[in-house]
């Protein structure tokens, strides 16, 4: 089944009144539920734009983006805001984490923004470091773990509100080999739960695990 899909998706940023960069230029993609997505391009290309504009951080300049059937355009920021909250998930390069916080802390900050009980954020929590390999890191401050060990947060707090979407922007890109490995097999392992992974990345291993792999250049695909 259909989970993503961008038609004829464009981006242009105006960097001043008379200079223009069009980022994307007739993006069309469609990312079956349940399936890991690779997503290669130099920097420049406009994969972290498409990155966004499916995460619903930014919106195109023109086309449709379809999430979960929703078209997201008519969304006011608030509505954008619950809806990708919902539903998508990130993993950062920089892991973009509270350093002088706890790995438990950091899980804590999307789930400030739902309903749930007290008791019950914490057992999603514990529940979630434990699947990931990392309970015995709950208390610990972030800015006392590996780069491994910190990418694994960074991967939690994605999961914490149960989104069936995770975006992933380099997520091996911080990290040795031996984590590189570990990681992938996290992400093999979502999907198989079900969960849609976009991944954009340099790491051409990455590509072993994946169901597409997509090319951009120039803010097209190419392949």
């Amino acid at each position: 089944m259909e989970i993503i899909r961008l038609e004829d998706v464009h981006k242009t940023y105006d960097v001043s009144k008379i200079v223009k960069v069009d980022a994307l230029n007739g993006i069309d993609l469609s990312i079956e539920e349940g399936t890991i997505t690779t997503i290669y391009g130099v920097s420049g290309s406009g994969k972290s734009t498409m990155l966004n504009i499916i995460g619903c951080l930014d919106k195109p300049t023109s086309g449709k983006v379809t999430i979960k059937g929703s078209d997201t355009a008519p969304m006011n920021d608030k509505t954008l805001s619950a809806f990708r909250n919902e539903n998508i998930g990130f993993v950062f390069q920089e892991f973009n984490l509270i350093p002088h916080r706890t790995a438990y802390d950091n899980m804590m900050v999307p789930l400030y923004f739902t309903k749930k009980d007290a008791k019950r954020k914490e057992k999603n929590i514990d529940a979630v470091l434990e699947k990931l390999g990392i309970l015995k890191l709950k208390n610990r401050k972030v800015s006392d773990m590996s780069g491994g060990q910190r990418q694994r947060v960074a991967i939690g707090r994605a999961l914490i509100n149960e989104c069936p979407i995770i975006i992933a922007d380099e997520p091996t890109g911080q990290v040795d080999s031996a984590q590189k490995e570990s990681i992938a097999k996290i992400f093999k392992a979502l999907r198989d739960e079900g969960k849609t992974i976009l991944i954009a990345t340099h790491d051409e291993s990455l590509a072993d695990i994946a169901d597409k792999v997509i090319h951009i250049a120039d803010g097209k695909i190419c392949s």
